[in-house]
């Protein structure tokens, strides 16, 4: 992905943008969303001032299309789906 990386403390993304994010003291970017100021994974929320940098996650929205599109994630994965 060639989004480029920013800093919280120089902007913030839009509320619901699907992003990519490091928190401070981590050096591996987590997948989430941005909502009321909290940048949330699949596990956890952590506040702006925790989060160092941040960019949007266009992937995330793509598969978030593709699956209410199709019905079922396995087809936007390149997989097949129903049963064998």
């Amino acid at each position: 992905m060639d989004t480029p990386w920013v800093t919280s403390s120089t902007a913030l993304p839009q509320e619901g943008q699907p992003v990519e994010f490091v928190v401070d003291g981590r050096v591996v970017a987590m997948g989430g969303i941005y909502v009321r100021r909290t940048f949330r994974s699949r596990w956890a929320g952590y506040e702006v001032e925790r989060v160092h940098t941040w960019r949007s996650a266009v992937w995330i929205a793509d598969v978030g299309q593709s699956v209410q599109r199709t019905g079922s994630a396995a087809v936007c994965a390149g997989g097949e789906s129903g049963s064998r």
